[in-house]
């Protein structure tokens, strides 16, 4: 009779494939969009056309604060230097522009990059499942060997995830800089590395157990 665990993990690893086909399905539709507008875009030369993404907050005030004047007030980078009579009040507003956006066929190609990475990584995510789905022990060496290609595949996935938001914001977007790095980003490389030396550890006892017997 085959072990309870093992049954569970063969389901697990066969869930897996199923979301991960889902996945990649997605991401291959993402991937094709990205790829018909680099090329729609990448024609237009730099500077040609121009998306300006404006940021704008309205303040209302009704009757009872007739008294205060919001008009000049700043919040944050955006000015309320506009105002307006209401029926109940008054109203304050202000527009600020937070990026302007002159290349879209180099944006095309970052998303381009960025779906690309994505999608190496759940090819070696599914290879990964479909091992478990067969497999008959946890500590199986092929199962060793797929957590080390997704290691690898994730690293280029971890630097695009990391970089891809201050080049965009900076270069593309022309928008302030702001270099952050998300730890739920590095999180999973470094999870996966542990496991890696778990399940190598768990395949050394797996084999000096055999041995013993």
């Amino acid at each position: 009779m085959e072990n309870s665990v093992i049954i569970k993990i063969n389901r697990l690893g066969h869930a897996g494939v199923i979301i991960i086909r889902i996945l990649k399905a997605f991401f291959i539709f993402l991937l094709a969009v990205s790829l018909i507008g680099l090329f729609t875009w990448g024609y237009i030369p730099k500077g040609h056309v121009t998306f300006n993404f404006i940021d704008k907050i309205m303040v209302e005030t009704d009757s009872r604060l007739e008294s205060m004047n919001l008009l000049n007030a700043e919040l944050g980078d955006i000015t309320l230097n506009h105002s307006e009579e209401t029926e109940n009040g008054r109203i304050y507003w202000g527009e600020h522009q937070a990026y302007s956006l002159n290349d879209p066929g180099m944006l095309m190609l970052l998303l381009v990059i960025c779906f690309a990475v994505c999608y190496v990584v759940l090819r070696y995510s599914g290879k990964l499942c479909r091992t478990i789905r067969y497999c008959r022990s946890p500590f199986d060496p092929e199962i060793i060997n797929g957590l080390k290609k997704l290691e690898i595949a994730m690293i280029p996935w971890a630097l695009v995830s990391v970089f891809t938001d201050l080049f965009g914001t900076v270069f593309l977007m022309k928008g302030k800089p702001s270099f952050t790095i998300n730890i739920n980003q590095l999180l999973p490389i470094l999870i996966l590395y542990a496991l890696l030396f778990i399940f190598q550890y768990g395949a050394q006892l797996q084999q000096e157990s055999d041995e013993t017997l």
